[in-house]
Formats: structure tokens, C-alpha cells, sequence
């Protein structure tokens, strides 16, 4: 669009910027629905967003045209701080969720696998199926691991996780003996606590084992499987599709951020 043309419809180019993130925002998650992705859950903060930044547009647009200031200034002090306090958190966030992981060794006898979600049929959901077919793969190549599949019933789920889990690692071809299933786990914690309960009560101890996830997500579980009795946990990540990854990783931001919050208020639903 021409600058000619801009200044027809607005006189703001804070406004117009607003307009065209705000478009880029929805037509996000229009791509969402197109790639298969559920556009229920976490994906609606992007039409939620976009709406937000077009109200900012029609408010700036509106003090524009009536001669006023855009943002008076100490309002503009105050958001310039929310942004850069949020950005550095962000920033901070982001590094912990990529720093790097230890890879595990051949003698690892155990693989956690960690849920992500099933569909109202039983079904796996994207991010689910992502994680088994690495793990079908990974353990396809280490015959000598057995895979710890957790995850509990949700509300809506007609099965608990793990026996939709352990179902699709059959139909790769893994032998059922190899797979160990752990139905009670509401979260990631859980996930964790109850797999190395089921492993001790096997081995009569803690053995090297791996946890398996997805990438976004790995870095806050190995930090999670220390606190839950695996200090030295390695790790192995599936891959996020690209177009899904804006949505997975500020929602992990998100997580960490929350972690954070809990390990300062109330440490003990962290550390057990």
C-alpha cells in the first residue's frame, strides 16, 4: 500500500502498524486450521491478540484524528517498561527452553514418554504422535529399552493416554512386553513421580534413564525429572512442525514463567 492510499484510511502509522500485525495475526491462525492444527485451546490467543491490536488501532487512529497525542506520555513510559520487562523474560525464558540437554547413553534402560494429548475418539493428537514416532524409531534402534508411556484420563478422553500411546507404539511394531504404561499422571510432574515410581518398584532402584518430548518442551522436563528423583535424565526431543512452533513456544514461555511462580510461592507442589 502507498503511502497515498495509507493516508486515506489512516493518519497513524502506529495505527496502521497496529492494523497489519493484527492482520498477521489472524490470518496465523487461519494457516492453523488449514495445517489440521486445533484452533481451540491455546491457538485462540491469536485471534484474541489480533482483536486487542485492532482495538489499539481504532484508539490511536481516533486520538490521531482529533489532534490529541497518541499515547500521552507517562502512559507511554509505563508501556515502554511493560514491554521491555516482558521482552526480557521472554528473552530469559527462551534461552532455558533451548540450552542444550544431555543426549543419552546406550545403556539407557528406561524411556519416558511423555503425553501430549489425545482426541475425543482416542485417537493421538499432531504433538502426541510427533513424540511416539520418535520413540518408535529410538527404540527400534536401542532393542535393550523399554518405554514408560504416562499419561492419565482427561476429562473429555474416552481412554487414559498412556493406553493410547502404548496402542500406536504396537502398531509400530514395538513388542508389548517393551512397553510400560502409567495411567494416573495429570501433568508433567506427575508424569515424572509416578514413572520413577514404577521403575524403582522394577529395578529396586533408580537406573539411567531418558525422557522423551517434544522439543519445545524438553528443556522444562529434564529440569522437572530432577526435581522428581532423575538428576542425571538425558533427554530426546521430537520435532515441532515450523508453522506450529509460534504457537508451542510462547505457550512455553508461558509455562516457564509459571514455574517460576510456583517455585517461589509454593515450592513444594514442585519438589514434591
Amino acid at each position: 500500500m502507498s503511502n497515498t492510499k495509507r493516508r486515506r484510511f489512516f493518519h497513524s502509522s502506529a495505527a496502521f502498524a497496529a492494523f497489519v500485525f493484527s492482520a498477521c495475526l489472524f490470518l496465523y491462525y487461519v494457516l492453523l486450521g488449514l495445517h489440521g492444527s486445533s484452533l481451540w485451546g491455546f491457538s485462540v490467543i491469536w485471534p484474541f491478540a489480533g482483536g486487542a491490536g485492532l482495538c489499539a488501532c481504532v484508539f490511536m487512529e481516533k486520538r490521531k484524528r482529533g489532534g490529541k497525542t497518541i499515547i500521552p506520555g507517562k502512559l507511554k513510559i509505563v508501556l515502554s517498561a511493560a514491554v521491555f520487562a516482558g521482552a526480557a523474560v521472554a528473552i530469559a525464558a527462551l534461552v532455558f527452553i533451548c540450552r542444550p540437554v544431555q543426549a543419552p547413553e546406550n545403556d539407557i534402560g528406561y524411556v519416558i514418554v511423555l503425553g501430549g494429548g489425545i482426541r475425543r475418539d482416542g485417537s493421538v493428537s499432531d504433538t502426541l504422535a510427533g513424540r511416539l514416532e520418535t520413540a518408535a524409531g529410538w527404540l527400534s534402534a536401542h532393542p535393550q529399552a523399554v518405554a514408560v508411556v504416562s499419561g492419565g484420563r482427561g476429562m473429555f478422553a474416552p481412554i487414559p493416554e498412556s493406553r493410547a500411546m502404548a496402542l500406536y507404539l504396537r502398531a509400530r511394531g514395538l513388542e508389548p512386553e517393551r512397553i510400560i504404561e502409567e495411567d494416573a499422571a495429570r501433568d508433567t510432574i506427575q508424569n515424572l513421580r509416578f514413572s520413577r515410581r514404577i521403575i524403582r518398584e522394577r529395578e529396586g532402584g533408580d537406573v539411567p534413564v531418558a525422557v522423551l518430548t517434544s522439543d519445545f518442551h524438553l528443556s522444562r522436563s529434564l529440569f522437572l525429572a530432577g526435581k522428581a528423583g532423575f538428576p542425571d535424565a538425558a533427554g530426546i526431543s521430537s520435532p515441532s512442525p515450523c508453522l506450529v512452533r509460534p504457537t508451542v513456544y510462547v505457550r512455553e514461555i508461558l509455562a516457564v514463567v509459571k514455574l517460576c511462580i510456583r517455585l517461589v510461592i509454593a515450592p513444594k507442589t514442585v519438589t514434591g
